[in-house]
């Protein structure tokens, strides 16, 4: 995308959760990795290619997991506040400044 979007709790769970690709993505993986580990048995030995490519999905999931976890701790120690929270914040500022 060509935005930066701050990723926080509130946006993942109102839009990334409810996303049909997010739970299309998150199924075809869990397929992939049950049909790989079914046939890594058999198959494994013979052809590294197993191996492998249960490793990069399995990474995959981690560098989204990390990014994300990296993003919400980036912004607590930023003294992220949500987008509601400020907007009361400056209603507040700006009541005490004209009731002087």
């Amino acid at each position: 995308p060509q935005t930066v979007v701050k990723l926080t709790d509130e946006v993942v769970v109102s839009e990334v959760l409810p996303s049909p690709s997010c739970w299309a993505y998150l199924s075809g993986l869990l397929l992939a990795v049950i049909a790989l580990l079914c046939g890594a048995k058999r198959h494994a030995h013979k052809h590294p290619l197993y191996n492998l490519t249960l490793c990069a999905l399995i990474a995959s999931v981690t560098v989204i997991a990390a990014r994300s976890f990296s993003s919400m701790v980036t912004l607590a120690f930023q003294g992220y506040a949500p987008p509601a929270a400020n907007a009361t914040t400056d209603d507040s500022v700006a009541n005490a400044s004209s009731a002087s």
